[in-house]
């Protein structure tokens, strides 16, 4: 399936190539289709590179603001 095909759907399996995202909300797509428990990736298996980069630079100002903030406030208290 694509992302687009996968939205309505809950799988109990499936194999997702991240690399071939073409946006951080497709792979959040892809991925919240698999049905599996919070502590356990059984039925998921991802091909490519995860390149955090990538997920940070789509992250809403605010959000990047905040783990900023918070990088600081680690730092301050080391």
């Amino acid at each position: 399936f694509t992302a687009h095909n996968s939205q309505s759907r809950s799988l109990n399996a499936a194999t997702i190539h991240l690399e071939s995202c073409v946006s951080i909300a497709a792979s959040y797509v892809m991925l919240s289709r698999i049905k599996c428990g919070a502590d356990e990736l059984n039925g998921l298996a991802i091909l490519g590179k995860v390149n955090a980069k990538n997920i940070q630079d789509h992250a809403p100002q605010e959000v990047r603001e905040e783990e900023k903030r918070l990088r600081q406030l680690a730092v301050g208290t080391l």
